[in-house]
């Protein structure tokens, strides 16, 4: 077999176990024992190259009948259905079963929602795009759920102008311009999109209002507006809208504390506390002092926190610095399989500073962990709307 072919022979779970969902293909090589991933052209969906993992997944499953993967090809996936059957192939070979697991699986939002993304279903992708808000806002509260949202406008704005691009050069313009592209969508439902940072945008001629309202029309809003200047923001609205973030102003600190407490992943309160110390360092110090972890790590990130924060009492380094050096190294500290959660949780809280931005973006180029690699895109998605 060529270097330029390799074979499916496994799968693992992203978040550590087997349940009804999409899972990690895993190639390999004639007497290879380690594994490779496909990496997919981002312009054209085809397998542009295999890159070799650097930590085996703690869960593998094998595959009955491997599957031969070219450079140049689809990539093919792995999707277990409700009844436990796995499927494997290109969208192509398991569009149908991953449409009839929508079908008897209605309440299972994300995997709609992935499954609606997969198949380019604007109708199901729009409906199940809101009730994962909903959910995301229910289990993580409103920042994530904002977040989620105006990352996922903003991958809607980026994957349809590199799509409907008309030439492989204009949509490599996209890639290059895409983190000056703004969006956000106001509170009053109205969608505003800025990308005068694309330089060509002329050469989509009229395709570029229709993207816009197809974008527009996919998004569930309280209101059919939309800006009147595709290239200008509305004024109205705010991109980083402080409105969702942990209110500390007249706020007493055990209702902070309990706010904080009631986030159900460690990885969130402790971005959380970060986020406090660097919006208000006195009430932080003293939030840090009544807090009472409930986890192993978290106590152990919190005595950090206690640590570095007394030592620099006099401010002599920015606490911005501090905490992205803290960031750091949490990442390397905390176990594998939670990296991705540390990761997209800071870049939620802490992301508007740009020391932390580039810590995170530091530790993502040190990893290619199954664990961080599902939060990969929607991490960068969020840094991405910060600068």
């Amino acid at each position: 077999m060529s270097s330029t072919s390799l074979q499916v022979t496994a799968y693992a779970p992203y978040m550590g176990e087997r349940s009804p969902g999409f899972f990690l293909p895993l190639l390999q090589s004639d007497g290879s024992e380690g594994y490779y991933l496909q990496t997919v052209d981002e312009i054209s969906d085809l397998i542009s190259s295999f890159s070799r993992i650097s930590e085996t997944p703690d869960l593998i499953f094998s595959i009955d009948i491997p599957i031969f993967v070219d450079l140049g090809s689809r990539p093919v996936f792995v999707f277990m259905d409700h009844l436990g059957v796995v499927h494997v192939g290109t969208v192509g070979d398991i569009a149908s079963d991953l449409r009839e697991y929508v079908k008897n699986n209605p309440a299972d939002v994300a995997v709609r929602l992935q499954i609606a993304n997969l198949l380019d279903e604007p109708g199901e992708r729009r409906s199940a795009r809101e009730a994962v808000r909903i959910n995301i806002e229910a289990q993580l509260g409103q920042t994530a759920g904002a977040a989620f949202y105006q990352s996922a406008l903003r991958s809607a704005l980026w994957n349809s102008l590199i799509k409907r691009a008309p030439s492989r050069d204009a949509a490599h313009a996209v890639i290059e311009t895409r983190s000056s592209f703004q969006s956000s969508i106001g509170d009053d439902g109205s969608i505003a999109i800025d990308i005068s940072a694309l330089e060509r945008r002329s050469i989509y001629g009229d395709d570029l209002n229709a993207i816009v309202q197809d974008i527009k029309d996919e998004f569930v809003t309280r209101d059919n507006g939309i800006s009147n200047h595709v290239d200008g923001i509305s004024s109205t609205d705010n991109i980083k809208d402080d409105a969702n973030k942990l209110d500390i102003i007249g706020a007493d600190l055990l209702h902070i504390q309990a706010t904080i407490s009631n986030a159900p992943r460690q990885e969130e309160r402790i971005s959380m506390l970060l986020e406090i110390i660097l919006r208000d360092r006195k009430v932080g110090l003293e939030i840090l002092n009544l807090y009472r972890p409930r986890a192993n790590f978290e106590s152990r990130a919190i005595e950090m926190m206690r640590q570095r924060l007394n030592f620099n009492s006099e401010g002599s380094i920015p606490d911005s610095l501090v905490v992205s050096d803290i960031v750091v190294k949490l990442f390397f500290m905390i176990f594998s399989m939670n990296r991705g959660y540390l990761l997209y949780f800071a870049s939620i809280h802490l992301g508007q500073i740009s020391d932390v931005r580039q810590s995170i973006r530091f530790c993502l180029s040190k990893t290619q962990s199954v664990h961080v690699e599902s939060f990969r895109s929607e991490i960068y998605d969020i840094l991405s709307s910060w600068d």
